[in-house]
């Protein structure tokens, strides 16, 4: 086979350059060509109107009234449906279907009744901001949050535990340990969604373990020393060896648990020294021995109101909103250290 020569390669490309110069001219020429004006017409009126999108979960169309008063009387609404109301039979279905699917199960409403409560906790601190963190001077870090949802915690897990003995389900957990086990659950996702937010999103998964476990020995030891500081002075319960508070001895522990748990977090000396050669103590000390009186009263009426509350309120999730903290007009006096 012969090779073709350059003449009857230029020959074969002709056609093809032609081609494109034809149209890059009437590229050239549509480019070029003037504009149509715009229509300075009006938009006429009225508008067309466009039916709606079709809706299959939308009730059907009424039928059309006359104003015959048989036929008005024929399509009135029946009585048990006026105001937009489900009728009996829709209502046991509905029942039906949510029991088969185990919606209404006691387990259930543990998950998500619990999980209210820790709602309620992130608005109460939400609402306090401003006394934990500028009039108490807590540093705006992860542990004075984690330290503050937990003391909101600590006021509930009490009246879980007191719940009465009956088991959820067919096994037998007793219902106050499920709630106490669902609660704790929503609030270490709080805890550890903060912590994740705090890290950021690139923080190994093995760094946020260490310090969610570090969180957890946190809780426990916070817990029992919690526990204890309310037992403190309550009638009928042994008294420490060398105590000279007997009776009163509540509030003082008390008073002690929040200083260690909250107050440490400032990273400031809060022993009273005094300023001046009178030994007249500065006035941040006596702020926070006002700071540390208000929240040990707040403990006190809050669990004061948790001991209110009946069972069956607490098991659907009707424990109401917490108080605000400082109330100056409110005063719960308490005898014997209660």
């Amino acid at each position: 086979m012969k090779l073709a020569t350059p003449r009857l390669l230029a020959l074969a490309a002709r056609p093809t350059q032609q081609t494109l110069q034809r149209q890059i001219a009437t590229s050239s020429a549509l480019l070029n060509a003037p504009k149509p004006k715009l229509s300075d017409a009006p938009i006429p009126t009225p508008r067309p109107i466009y039916p709606p999108a079709n809706n299959p979960f939308a009730a059907p169309p009424s039928p059309p009234t006359t104003s015959s008063p048989t036929t008005a009387a024929a399509v009135s609404v029946p009585a048990d449906n006026a105001g937009g109301k489900h009728s009996p039979l829709k209502i046991a279905v509905v029942k039906a279907l949510a029991k088969m699917m185990g919606y209404n199960t006691k387990s259930v409403t543990a998950i998500r009744e619990t999980g209210n409560m820790v709602g309620s906790i992130v608005r109460a601190v939400e609402r306090d901001h401003d006394f934990w963190y500028q009039e108490c001077a807590l540093p705006p870090t992860y542990q004075s949050f984690f330290q503050v949802h937990l003391l909101y915690l600590l006021l509930l897990i009490p009246r879980l535990r007191s719940l009465p003995a009956s088991t959820a389900l067919p096994t037998a957990t007793p219902v106050a340990q499920t709630y106490q086990t669902e609660i704790l659950t929503h609030f270490f996702e709080l805890a550890e969604n903060q912590m994740r937010l705090t890290l950021g999103e690139r923080e190994h998964e093995r760094v946020v373990r260490k310090y969610m476990k570090e969180m957890g020995e946190q809780w426990k030891g916070a817990g029992i020393t919690f526990d204890y500081a309310i037992a403190r002075g309550q009638t009928g319960l042994p008294a420490s060896e060398g105590s000279q508070l007997e009776g009163n001895g509540g509030d003082a522990e008390l008073a002690s648990w929040v200083w260690r748990n909250l107050f440490s977090a400032r990273g400031s000396d809060l022993v009273p020294k005094p300023t001046t050669t009178t030994g007249e103590p500065a006035m941040k000390e006596l702020e926070f021995a006002v700071q540390l009186g208000t929240i040990v009263k707040w403990i006190r009426r809050e669990l004061y109101r948790m001991e209110g509350l009946s069972d069956q309120d607490v098991l659907e999730g009707r424990i109401g909103e917490f108080s605000v903290v400082r109330e100056e007009d409110s005063d719960l006096s308490t005898e014997d250290g209660a």
